[in-house]
């Protein structure tokens, strides 16, 4: 196989590849130039999170795409200087200065995802910004030569006039060499070790041409693991928040259960992986396309299901093709999967559409490593006493706290109220609260003062006060006769027609609690009891 030597080429062409790499060099000095004026109003400004869609706007492919073209090209024209023995500091600068703003980049992408979202800290802006402004330095230098040897400028202080003529094209530079394949087929040892020698041979001959060509396939490979791991396929981590074309969202919890709010089992033979969403709309709203996420175990797929959303209250609001606003909010993904599956390595995936030029960079496909926690494992069961406070910190409920100051239980409730009929003019009154009287059992009343705070970070459907919290999450016990006998009744509220007295309710119980030594609230959270005292 005969070859020419490439530097008589890439000699005829030194402007020509000096000027591409101008251009190059060029765009993303402009580049950057914006990604610093984003960071320095953004700190001008004091604002909290970024503007919607800030990556889409900054970012485009290009700017992943050319810092690798720079690499290619530098390493070209390094095999040149070399064998013409000039100096390519300059050109080793460039592929140096061309990791560091693929690394930038890469870096100021996730950091403004997460603005987009979050609010992050003054110091982490600033030194991004401190960052990117050396990088522009340093960009200027690169193309400031890179412009002086595409115009071919004699400037005396580089004497590049003179280098390009010393780089003079010689018969020695477009040369024809042969390279000898030939195998002897009939002899495959010996032409085995013949093929070794000839290559050995070869190369150290033409030593620098095959390791420039070594490097630029190198690169080659590495940009295309670069493009298919952080463009096409990316990995991201729970709690982080990813863009996609119409949405920013990321999973902030994960569960594994086979039970309801209130213990019940939902499915013997399969159990529910539940996923907290935070997500909002990039513009208008619109709703979530359920069909582009998956739950992957073992190469087997598996949808989310809405049926549970009535068992899953607790845990917060199931998704329902609502439409999504452009402000975060919490939903819940459920997946059904078989038993036996709850150990196996699981993955959240979201299959996007990729729109590089015009809408920014969007992975095709985003995953998520999941690792959910496991409800149904049963922590020993907490006592508390009357006035005491339970923090629920350590279960689904987070940083919500209950307090129950007093609790009396009565037939019925003879409660006094001032009566106004106008700012001027009121009367006492008096208003008496009794059960309900189209029950088939006999109640009495149980009447509470007390207090809950609901953690602001969680969604509670339906619980909204005390008495509410009691009747989807509490349980009455109580011992008459030293035998503990556990209510089976709903433990509904009686709201007083007239009297309005904050933190007070009044909730129907059995009649024959009145007569119990001792009387507890029994409340379920997932996997974890406490039993609460309040006689």
């Amino acid at each position: 196989m005969i070859l020419r030597k490439p530097y008589a080429l890439l000699i005829k062409h030194f402007k020509l590849i000096h000027a591409l790499l101008t251009l190059v060099i060029a765009f993303l000095v402009y580049r950057s130039n914006i990604i610093l004026s984003f960071l320095n109003e953004y700190i001008r400004s004091n604002q909290t999170t970024a503007t919607d869609n800030i990556t889409n706007t900054i970012f485009n492919i290009w700017m992943f795409i050319f810092p690798f073209l720079i690499i290619v090209i530098s390493l070209v024209i390094i095999s040149l200087m070399s064998v013409k023995k000039k100096p390519i500091f300059l050109y080793i600068f460039n592929i140096a200065l061309a990791i560091a703003i693929l690394v930038l980049y890469n870096l100021s992408y996730s950091m403004m995802t997460e603005m987009e979202a979050i609010l992050l800290e003054a110091r982490t802006i600033r030194l991004f910004r401190d960052f990117i402004t050396i990088l522009v330095m340093f960009q200027c230098v690169s193309l400031i030569t890179a412009l002086i040897r595409a115009t071919g400028f004699d400037i005396k202080k580089f004497n590049f006039g003179q280098d390009l003529e010393e780089l003079d094209i010689a018969e020695t530079d477009n040369e024809e060499f042969e390279v000898n394949l030939e195998l002897d087929t009939n002899q495959v040892h010996r032409g085995f070790k013949r093929f070794i020698r000839f290559a050995k041979y070869s190369y150290f001959e033409h030593r620098f041409l095959i390791d420039v060509g070594i490097l630029i396939a190198l690169a080659s490979v590495i940009f295309i693991i670069y493009m298919n791991t952080g463009i096409y396929n990316r990995e991201v981590k729970q709690n982080t928040i990813f863009s996609t074309t119409s949405f920013n969202l990321g999973i902030t919890e994960s569960y594994i259960t086979n039970q309801d709010y209130k213990g019940n089992i939902i499915d013997k033979n399969n159990k529910l992986v539940i996923l907290e969403m935070n997500v909002r709309t990039k513009g208008r709203a619109r709703e979530f396309d359920t069909a582009m996420i998956s739950l992957e175990i073992n190469g087997e797929k598996y949808y989310h299901n809405q049926k549970y959303k009535d068992r899953l209250m607790d845990l917060g609001h199931t998704y329902q093709n609502s439409e999504i606003k452009n402000k975060f909010e919490k939903q819940l993904l459920v997946f059904k999967i078989p038993n036996g599956l709850e150990n196996e390595e699981m993955t959240f995936t979201y299959t996007d559409k990729i729109d590089y030029i015009s809408n920014g960079i969007n992975s095709k496909y985003i995953r998520v490593s999941i690792t959910p926690k496991n409800l149904d494992t049963k922590d020993p069961i907490q006592n508390k006493q009357l006035t005491e406070e339970i923090n629920f910190k350590n279960s689904v409920l987070k940083n919500t706290t209950l307090k129950i100051d007093s609790a009396i239980i009565q037939p019925e409730f003879r409660e006094n109220y001032t009566f106004c009929i106008d700012k001027n003019e009121c009367y006492p009154s008096v208003e008496y609260i009794h059960t309900n009287y189209n029950t088939s059992t006999n109640k009495a009343i149980l009447k509470i003062q007390g207090n809950l705070e609901i953690d602001k970070n969680i969604t509670l459907n339906g619980v909204y006060s005390l008495a509410h919290f009691i009747n989807y999450f509490g349980t009455l016990k109580y011992e008459i006769d030293e035998k503990t006998i556990t209510g089976n009744v709903v433990l509904n509220q009686i709201k007083p027609a007239k009297l309005k007295n904050k933190d007070t309710y009044y909730i129907e119980v059995p009649m024959e609690a009145m007569n119990a030594t001792k009387i507890w609230i029994q409340i379920h959270i997932r996997n974890k009891d406490y039993l609460y005292q309040i006689k």
